[in-house]
């Protein structure tokens, strides 16, 4: 009785063990084909926006090299999806730790740690509306999977201004000063947008101006201005929202005691 216990006992271990063998080399089975998996060798565009209407859409293939693996972002396409020109670009991303020989083409780049700066070189910053500007950049890393993190796009707008309804501005005029040649008056404007949107630049045309008897004394530096024989210019490239106002002030002066801005139109660009 023993003897056949000790037997059938025996039979019974032998075959778990026979069903634990499976098992076992499925689950090695598994994690190889889906270590497998995540070699990414096909091509992948995800895309950002920004408010300058600039998007970036990008092409990835990661292929083994030696002991890593070779991420390449090419093409790289900044498309510029709004109404007025860029005249400048910059697209900043992330990169992975421990990234090795990182190349850029067509594409002036700079790195700081893992974050890399990416900007138009001197023939390809400017992107008209509708239009793309395209690059290339690669590295290599032990990640088999790697997307760009922290995608941050920017662009310098080359305004298209308008006059638009209810964008408006005013001005007062201090008490009036006088040094050496030229009387001196503190202007402060207000400039108010009720258009029902938001304004993404503004400039004012000031005259009467006479680049031989008026000048600019001193302005704020939240806006910027220029002079002509006949014209002041004020220009803000800066948002204002839809129902707000901004307000600045500079001093002007003039030989001629009498002399005001009459004709100060303002224009904004979208």
């Amino acid at each position: 009785m023993v003897s056949r216990y000790r037997r059938h006992h025996m039979m019974l271990r032998h075959m778990s063990a026979l069903l634990v063998i499976p098992l076992a080399l499925t689950g090695v089975g598994y994690a190889l084909f889906s270590q497998e998996l995540t070699l990414d060798t096909s091509a992948i565009k995800p895309s950002y926006t920004t408010a300058q209407g600039l998007r970036v859409t990008y092409n990835r293939t990661v292929s083994p090299v030696s002991t890593v693996y070779l991420h390449q972002f090419n093409p790289i396409t900044i498309t510029n999806n709004g109404v007025s020109p860029v005249s400048a670009w910059t697209l900043v991303v992330t990169l992975p730790t421990g990234f090795t020989n990182r190349t850029c083409t067509n594409v002036t780049c700079t790195i700081a740690g893992t974050t890399l700066t990416m900007k138009n070189t001197g023939t390809n910053g400017t992107i008209n509306p509708g239009q793309s500007v395209s690059f290339s950049m690669q590295f290599r890393s032990a990640l088999t999977r790697y997307t760009l993190q922290n995608v941050n796009l920017s662009g310098i707008v080359v305004p298209t201004y308008q006059t638009m309804s209810g964008l408006t501005v005013s001005y007062t005029k201090g008490a009036r000063t006088k040094s050496g040649q030229y009387f001196r008056w503190t202007h402060t404007f207000t400039v108010t947008n009720n258009t029902g949107q938001t304004i993404n630049a503004w400039r004012i045309i000031g005259t009467p101006w006479n680049s031989a008897t008026e000048r600019v004394g001193t302005m704020d530096a939240t806006v910027s201005y220029t002079t002509s024989t006949t014209q002041l210019t004020i220009t803000r490239n800066a948002q204002l929202l839809n129902g707000a106002s901004f307000v600045f002030a500079g001093r002007l002066e003039s030989k001629n005691q009498n002399w005001a801005l009459t004709t100060y139109p303002i224009q904004g660009s979208l």
